[in-house]
């Protein structure tokens, strides 16, 4: 599948921003107003795994954004970045292979399976 086709199967596909990332979007500086649609996402928790999303933007550019937070939420001990390029491509490669502490197998693999639409959005494979 081309990235066109990616892109064009996952814009028939609008998912909403969750909580999660609205928070993330926060801590980033980014307004949640400018993404366009959820690509794919590798979901954290609180004090543990990272939270991981490729989002569209509404300029047309596609983003990574990755943050975690302690057991209080977000208000507290959290943190959360953007990496922003023009390509789905040079966005996921902006993706790390894998976390520090935790063994979820390779988050790049996992995000780039859901945007082919080999994995279902928001899973990860074992």
């Amino acid at each position: 599948m081309t990235n066109k086709e990616i892109i064009e199967q996952n814009a028939e596909e609008k998912r909403e921003i969750d909580w999660d990332l609205k928070e993330m979007c926060l801590l980033a500086n980014v307004d949640k107003n400018d993404i366009d649609n959820v690509l794919a996402a590798v979901y954290g928790e609180n004090d543990g795994a990272d939270w991981h999303y490729i989002v569209l933007m509404k300029d047309g550019e596609h983003a990574y954004i990755s943050g975690g937070c302690d057991y209080t939420g977000w208000d507290c001990q959290a943190s959360a970045s953007l990496v922003k390029k023009g390509s789905l491509d040079e966005v996921v490669e902006a993706v790390p292979e894998e976390e520090n502490y935790y063994k979820r197998g390779n988050l790049r693999e996992h995000l780039k399976k859901q945007l082919a639409h080999e994995m279902p959005f928001g899973l990860i494979s074992q």
